[in-house]
C-alpha cells in the first residue's frame, strides 16, 4: 500500500513538473495578466508611464474634468516578516476592483505603484524602490507625472 501511494505520488509530482515547464510565463507577467483580466472584463483601456520608472494601469476611457485615480497599495512588497519579496506587485489588484466598482460618471484610472507589474524590456527596479524608498522624492515623482 505504502509502495503503491509513493508511485502515484511520484507520477503526480512528474506530472505537475512537466506542465510547469511547458508554461513559458513568468511569475510577474501572470500577476499582470491576471490585472490586465479584470481590468479587460469591465471594458477598461491599458496605460503604461514611465521610461526611468515604469507605472502601469488601466482607465475607463470617459471624458470629465475630474479625473478620479485610484493608486495600488504597496501589494506584495511585505508578507508576514518574511525577506523582500522579488516581485512587489498585488496578487490581486484591490484598488483596480475598487475603481472598477466606482459609480462615478466621469473618468475613471488605476494606477500601479513603480516597479509593480514588471515586463521583460522594463528598467530594473532596486528592491529599495518598493520598501524603504517607496515614499521618496523619485517615486513621488514618477507617479506624480503619471
Amino acid at each position: 500500500m505504502k509502495r503503491r501511494a509513493a508511485a502515484i505520488l511520484l507520477v503526480v509530482s512528474s506530472s505537475i513538473a512537466a506542465l510547469a515547464a511547458c508554461d513559458r510565463r513568468s511569475p510577474f507577467e501572470s500577476r499582470w495578466d491576471h490585472a490586465r483580466g479584470i481590468a479587460a472584463e469591465a471594458g477598461w483601456t491599458t496605460t503604461r508611464d514611465g521610461r526611468d520608472l515604469v507605472l502601469r494601469g488601466f482607465w475607463n476611457g470617459r471624458q470629465g474634468e475630474t479625473l478620479t485615480l485610484y493608486l495600488e497599495g504597496d501589494g506584495a512588497s511585505f508578507v508576514g516578516g518574511r525577506p523582500v519579496r522579488r516581485n512587489p506587485s498585488p496578487n490581486d489588484p484591490n484598488a483596480l476592483r475598487l475603481a472598477i466598482e466606482d459609480p462615478g460618471a466621469g473618468p475613471l484610472a488605476y494606477l500601479a505603484r513603480p516597479c509593480h507589474f514588471p515586463q521583460s524590456g522594463d528598467p530594473p527596479c532596486d528592491p529599495s524602490l518598493w520598501t524603504i524608498a517607496r515614499y521618496s522624492e523619485r517615486i513621488v515623482a514618477a507617479v506624480d507625472a503619471a
